[in-house]
């Protein structure tokens, strides 16, 4: 009878430890996750004022205890437009302010994005408002921003670069950038008289009213331009091109590339003073 005893608790036993008996109760479901992550501009700082249009670093970090972060869902957006800046290979895309630059993004890990501005994608100077959003895979968005201001890059006049075929004529582009409205500019450029063999006309184009070009002095190699509002107006502040010069590249001119460079560049204001600017070189390449 002792020995049915033990073997009837026996069962018992292993039915109640191995869970399967009738009437066992599971687990508590974990309450949902209504929480979201956390998120935070870890660059730039709130107040920046950066040095430059470029070269900014951006850095979001995030982090989520609970469901975790959703990297997909990462967004980031400017109050300001990027890109639209005259360089040597001519004006860059435009990215219109509210798009998401997500896919600038040089990595993204699972606890930050970093992105760092480039010169093609300059940012538009003035004060700028960052956001960012993120999402955890319960589906709960964490959003951040941050206000910092975009020096505006110095005054520069901006050589494009060109190529053509030797005895033919070359339309060559020349861009402005100011941050203020000027009365006008003049500069010389040194050409190569081995590979240009005149200069053709020269014109003003989008914010330049009228230009004049004083001609190209072999002797030292340069020719000199003047560029002004022929209605008196000043050229408003922007970045674009503001010239279009043709030259005739020499008949005979040796295939390769040739630098060119802008010298003696002055900005005039709507008084007649005149400052120093800057000049960018470029290269005319001979097929």
């Amino acid at each position: 009878m002792r020995s049915m005893r033990r073997a009837w608790l026996a069962s018992f036993c292993v039915l109640s430890c191995s869970g399967d008996g009738e009437g066992m109760t599971e687990p508590p479901a974990p309450p949902p996750d209504t929480t979201a992550p956390l998120l935070i501009f870890a660059s730039p700082v709130a107040g920046t004022v950066t040095t430059g249009q470029s070269g900014v670093t951006i850095v979001v970090a995030f982090t989520d205890n609970a469901s975790g972060v959703d990297t997909a869902t990462l967004q980031l957006t400017s109050s300001r437009r990027l890109g639209g800046v005259f360089r040597r290979n001519g004006t860059t895309t435009v990215i219109a302010a509210g798009t998401d630059l997500t896919p600038l993004f040089e990595t993204v890990t699972a606890t930050d994005g970093r992105l760092i501005i480039p010169d093609s994608l300059a940012m538009e100077p003035g004060p700028t408002v960052l956001t960012a959003r993120i999402s955890d895979r319960s589906g709960n968005l964490a959003t951040a921003t941050v206000e910092l201001t975009v020096s505006a890059d110095p005054d520069a006049l901006i050589l494009a670069d060109a190529r053509g075929a030797a005895g033919q004529v070359l339309p060559w582009v020349i861009g402005l950038r100011n941050s203020q409205s000027i009365g006008g500019l003049q500069f010389d450029v040194i050409l190569d008289p081995a590979v240009v063999a005149s200069v053709d006309s020269v014109h003003a184009i989008d914010r330049a009213v009228a230009a004049t070009g004083g001609g190209f002095n072999v002797a030292n190699s340069r020719l000199r331009i003047v560029v002004f509002d022929a209605q008196g107006s000043a050229i408003g502040p922007g970045e674009s091109g503001v010239l279009r010069v043709f030259l005739t590249l020499r008949q005979g001119a040796p295939a390769g590339a040739y630098g060119v460079s802008p010298v003696a560049v002055r900005f005039a204001s709507g008084t007649g003073e005149t400052r120093a600017a800057q000049g960018s070189a470029a290269i005319i390449t001979i097929q």
